[in-house]
């Protein structure tokens, strides 16, 4: 007969948390809407942008109280750190107006940034993504280096 293994109370422990993290997780994510974005400097409207760079941008969106949250997370790359990165109203091919800056901090090109926004922009940005766009500025492209429109997804 083979021996039997006891876990010691540590290892035991180590064991339930582990296979309990992806329900944390899901919970955690629970009532978020995702949505994102690929940027490309050949989508910046009216150009040109900057043709070597590229990145994503992903948002939480929450609308379930009297206030909208949104959390972005940025990521550029082959472009010089943004002097801002911006949601703004748009369909392809139009540059709209500014509703937020999502404010990057000074010399950083991957961050995440949280904010409460009103909650019909938030509703209005999960039902119909494709009408924003995130656009990413910088010191040789301060009319946009890189954009790219939102759509649904992770």
């Amino acid at each position: 007969m083979a021996p039997t293994r006891r876990l010691t109370a540590p290892a035991a422990l180590a064991l339930a948390l582990t296979a309990l993290a992806p329900l944390g997780a899901a919970q955690a994510d629970a009532g978020w809407a995702h949505r994102r974005a690929d940027l490309a400097g050949a989508d910046v409207v009216p150009g040109p942008g900057d043709e070597d760079g590229d990145g994503s941008a992903k948002l939480r969106l929450r609308d379930d109280s009297a206030e909208g949250e949104l959390c972005a997370t940025v990521s550029l790359r082959r472009v010089l750190p943004p002097t801002d990165v911006q949601l703004r109203r748009g369909s392809a091919g139009q540059n709209g107006p500014l509703l937020l800056s999502l404010e990057p901090p000074r010399g950083e090109s991957l961050f995440t940034r949280c904010f409460t926004v009103d909650v019909d922009l938030v509703r209005e940005i999960e039902d119909f993504p494709e009408r924003f766009h995130i656009t990413a500025l910088d010191e040789d492209f301060p009319g946009g280096a890189l954009r790219g429109q939102l759509r649904s997804g992770v």
